[in-house]
């Protein structure tokens, strides 16, 4: 939490969101997320990487904690191509693929009590 407004690494931003969606840190999530929105705008390559892959991806990861699968497969449709982008191994970013097949599953099949 001390970092979470380094605006520094989309990588870290994403594994972020995974932590706080899966604390359930709603609050932080939404701190996170406004952050991603301000460092968009940066002329650096963190804003540039933030702009194509960071904020679509961290609001498909939050979106998946809540359990709106239709809005997070509508975030994670716009990265495929980029998000090696972010850095990090492919197996990391496996991540994102399985995500989006289990919201894809969700929604053909939601079932009664699953917890997001």
């Amino acid at each position: 939490m001390p970092h979470i407004d380094d605006s520094y690494c989309t990588f870290n931003d994403m594994h972020a969101m995974v932590a706080l969606v899966g604390a359930e840190d709603w609050k932080s999530a939404a701190r996170l997320e406004s952050g991603l929105l301000r460092s968009r705008m940066q002329g650096t390559r963190y804003g540039e990487t933030t702009r194509l892959v960071g904020l679509p991806v961290c609001r498909s990861i939050l979106a998946f904690g809540k359990g709106q699968y239709a809005r997070e497969t509508e975030f994670l449709s716009t990265v495929p191509t980029t998000a090696r982008r972010m850095g990090g191994s492919q197996a990391q970013r496996d991540l994102l693929y399985l995500t989006l097949m289990e919201a894809i599953r969700r929604l053909r099949r939601p079932a009664a009590g699953v917890a997001a």
